[in-house]
């Protein structure tokens, strides 16, 4: 299907009638996986519930550049509970907050958090590339971490031109 010039694969459950309007859990969509590496930059605050409060709800994510730094490519939320304690714990262990703030924008306003040190790699699976009109910045549309990669350090995270490849790939494909 992806040689044919489409995005994936869509199937439903022949025995079960067909809803209008609504997403009916017996359509499947199903698209070809894709991860990259990349490294935690960031933790925004979680604004949900009060046992929450003052526990990260998501972490942004970046490749690695050429110069050494890192480009933010997104935010990945929904991070499952064993896993957010772990990297909370690394967090905490490594001392990994460097004391600067940040400010996400959100479909609320925006939300504050801090600052990491680039040094914990996950792996991140993703629906696509998308790149801002206005910047030309390239982001991951849909992240969500798949792994943590204690065994790579963030020098080998996945590069810039790394997500660009798969940028041009992606389109032409």
């Amino acid at each position: 299907f992806r040689n044919q010039g489409y995005e994936g694969v869509i199937t439903k459950d022949l025995s079960a009638p067909y809803r209008i309007g609504v997403r009916d859990p017996a359509w499947l969509k199903r698209k070809p996986l894709v991860t990259l590496d990349l490294v935690l930059l960031a933790g925004v605050l979680a604004v949900t519930t009060k046992e929450r409060a003052g526990a990260f709800g998501s972490y942004v994510i970046g490749a690695r550049r050429p110069d050494g730094g890192f480009e933010d490519v997104g935010d990945v939320a929904g991070v499952d509970v064993e896993r957010d304690r772990w990297i909370q714990s690394e967090i905490m262990r490594d001392g990994l907050l460097t004391g600067r703030r940040i400010e996400r924008p959100s479909a609320s306003g925006v939300r504050p958090g801090l600052e990491l040190a680039p040094r914990i790699v996950v792996t991140v699976k993703f629906e696509g590339i998308t790149r801002d009109a206005l910047t030309k910045k390239l982001a991951l549309r849909d992240p969500k971490i798949a792994e943590i990669r204690s065994d790579k350090s963030a020098l080998e995270a996945d590069t810039v031109a790394d997500l660009e490849a798969l940028s041009v790939r992606e389109r032409f494909a």
